[in-house]
């Protein structure tokens, strides 16, 4: 268990050393999932460090802020790439439930 301590703010010894934070890995996605069409595939290759559940996540918050988060489907192919594409039929939603007769 670390050692707490606590200390009035004026003997705040740390600066912050950039005050504007860098944009996200998967911002640069967006566009990319936005002009992706039905017969067009894209193969993503993680950057050095990631891991490929790192770059599957990046896809999916890129699909959501693209609005296409139920539309965009992944998979991992064989030379260690991801490959994304569009689902064929937009997924179902449910209504709502019917009432029991009772």
């Amino acid at each position: 268990m670390p050692k707490v301590e606590s200390r009035p703010i004026s003997e705040k010894t740390v600066t912050i050393t950039s005050p504007s934070k860098k944009s996200p890995k998967w911002q640069d996605l967006i566009l990319d999932l936005e002009s992706l069409s039905s017969d067009s595939v894209l193969a993503l290759t993680p950057d050095e460090g990631d891991s490929m559940r790192a770059l599957k996540v990046q896809v999916s918050r890129a699909a959501n802020v693209a609005g296409r988060k139920d539309e965009v489907l992944y998979g991992e192919n064989t030379n260690g790439e991801l490959e994304v594409w569009l689902r064929d039929k937009p997924k179902q939603t449910r209504g709502p439930r019917k009432r029991k007769e009772g």
